[in-house]
């Protein structure tokens, strides 16, 4: 039976044009706001509900978020006290609705969502990515009916037979594979990298391998085995041709010093000085010079100690400036020759696996059609390819659905792909004075084997979106846990980021000034304690009292027992 339903359909101001973000920490409310959210968009219209897609990653969560809004919808509608505190803020929010407004909306909208069910769009953003691509499966050449394949085991295995198999017939391959093993042997490996193999087949399904998949379908196996062959000479050669270009250096100012009468020991700080520089380079070895090797470049005085023999300090200011030549001469060379050093030695690591990745790459395109199966970061792929080619208007079109507000749940878990992916569409939402919300925790940014990028919730979304003026907020309250384990977190949240960030400043204090140079541009100076800036919670009136924290110490070995402690907070 139709309800009757005399209120008008803009009976009050929508949420201003906008894009928050919200930092909210386990407990602050998330779920609450979100929902509120949800519900303060829905009852713009009793339709209006078709407009919102709300986006989490678990299909739990899914379940959990649905259920939220629907209870609440039927506690509006039944004018049920236990949904009191929603019912207070959307009639703060909504002045425009009496109470019995909104209870008659609620009814209404309640009601057409049980009855429109495939309508009300709370999913994860796999299910999300999925339907569109089928949607669009004859633009993208693919089977409508593929299967989405989940469970990667299986694929993995197939895969690393498929490669055995080719073993017979492919003698490049044959000759990379026995490369490897001689490889591994001189490391005091197994010859037998099957297990290395599934290991890295894992990189398949991770969004970053379509980068290294679509650039290398572009030769042919004859030219790659021809362009692996020849970059393979070349980095030996790099690598060999640094090695001797520095070995020559030092060797040259060693004999020197030997026809001088001298060795490295007579100098200041002996194996520990400036002259042990001579000594690594004569090695082939390519190392930062020291703070004591540019003291001598500066000061040749520097070379000996402060109470010198006559005989020794004459030998040594023979040769002096020779000496300071070679040392100015190798920090010159330094900053190119270590980058290109460890560029090719990382290529040489890398080349052979990257040689099986073609392979891989092969074999997963002939898996794909022989099982008309799709892996998860294909879809995100092909989503991708959507997004550049068509706009985001053609995409609502053609799945017959055209959301104006997106709620995105979890969004540190969210990966630069899946970003990519949504920035038309909240572009578009916007464009048209649309509220849309993120919500998200840096702290709980675990999930990196989904490619999780939680610099996205950090920073790269109020870049990318500056135009829209995006509003950051952080939840603060803590509704879940006592009073004492709140204490507890915000002591554990104010003081680990600054031992992290300490160790991290140091390990980066040691690396080449190029690198530095890098590392700080990249932010890492800081990351720590800006990616835990709002970490910081505050007790509501009503937390409880008590509470107790279980630490386990964990050892580097694996194999090792755990120290456990159980620290009453009193």
């Amino acid at each position: 039976m139709e309800i009757a339903f005399p209120i008008q359909t803009a009976f009050f101001m929508p949420l201003s044009n906008t894009i928050e973000i919200y930092k909210a920490s386990a407990g602050s409310g998330k779920t609450f706001s979100l929902t509120l959210k949800f519900l303060e968009l829905a009852l713009q219209h009793p339709q209006h509900y078709r407009r919102i897609l709300a986006v989490t990653f678990t299909n739990k969560a899914t379940a959990e978020m649905k259920h939220r809004i629907l209870e609440v919808l039927h506690g509006l509608a039944t004018e049920s006290k236990e949904v009191d505190h929603y019912r207070q803020k959307l009639l703060e929010k909504l002045p425009a609705l009496s109470a019995t407004d909104l209870q008659q909306l609620a009814h209404k909208i309640y009601a057409n969502i049980l009855h429109d069910y495939s309508r009300f769009s709370v999913t994860t953003i796999d299910s999300f990515v999925q339907r569109i691509i089928r949607g669009f499966a004859w633009e993208l050449g693919i089977d409508g009916g593929f299967k989405l394949q989940l469970n990667t085991e299986p694929v993995k295995e197939a895969l690393a037979d498929k490669l055995y198999l080719r073993l017979d017939d492919d003698i490049h391959l044959q000759q990379w594979v026995v490369d490897m093993a001689r490889e591994r042997l001189q490391e005091g490996k197994r010859w037998d990298f099957r297990d290395d193999m599934l290991n890295l087949s894992g990189e398949l399904f991770k969004e970053t391998f379509r980068k290294f998949e679509t650039a290398i379908s572009a030769y042919s196996p004859d030219e790659l085995n021809h362009h692996f062959s020849e970059l393979n000479k070349k980095v030996h050669a790099a690598i060999k041709g640094l090695e001797n270009k520095w070995k020559e250096e030092g060797e040259a100012m060693l004999a020197l010093l030997q026809q001088h009468g001298l060795q490295v020991e007579d100098f200041a700080y002996g194996t520990s000085g400036f002259a042990n520089y001579f000594n690594k380079a004569a090695g082939g070895e390519i190392v930062e010079p020291g703070a004591r090797v540019l003291a001598v470049i500066a000061d040749a005085s520097k070379m000996l100690s402060k109470k010198p023999d006559a005989d020794l300090k004459q030998k040594v200011d023979a040769i002096s400036l020779t000496l300071q030549r070679s040392l100015q001469k190798m920090t010159d060379w330094y900053p190119d020759d270590i980058n290109e050093y460890n560029t090719a030695r990382a290529i040489k690591l890398n080349l052979a696996v990257l040689r099986l990745m073609h392979v891989f790459a092969e074999e997963l395109g002939s898996y794909r059609k022989e099982n008309n199966a799709l892996l998860i970061s294909d879809t995100h792929f092909l989503l991708r390819k959507l997004t550049e080619d068509s706009s985001a208007s053609f995409i609502y079109e053609k799945t017959g659905q055209r959301y104006q507000h997106y709620l995105i749940d979890e969004f540190q878990d969210t990966s630069a792909f899946q970003w990519d992916n949504f920035v038309p569409l909240l572009t578009e939402a916007l464009s048209y004075g649309q509220y849309n919300l993120i919500v998200g925790d840096v702290k709980q940014a675990i999930y990196r084997w989904r490619n999780g990028d939680w610099r996205l919730l950090l920073y790269k979304v109020q870049q990318r979106l500056k135009e829209f003026a995006p509003q950051v907020s952080t939840l603060q309250e803590n509704y879940r846990s006592t009073q004492q384990v709140i204490a507890f977190n915000n002591l554990l949240f104010h003081l680990a980021p600054q031992l992290l960030q300490a160790e991290l400043s140091a390990s980066m204090s040691s690396a080449d000034r190029q690198t530095q140079a890098a590392l700080e541009n990249a932010g890492y100076a800081t990351i720590f304690n800006d990616a835990y800036a709002d970490s910081f919670q505050q007790m509501p009136a009503r937390a409880r009292q008590g509470g107790q924290v279980h630490i386990q110490w964990l050892e580097e070995n694996e194999d090792s027992n755990y120290d456990e402690q159980v620290l009453p907070l009193l």
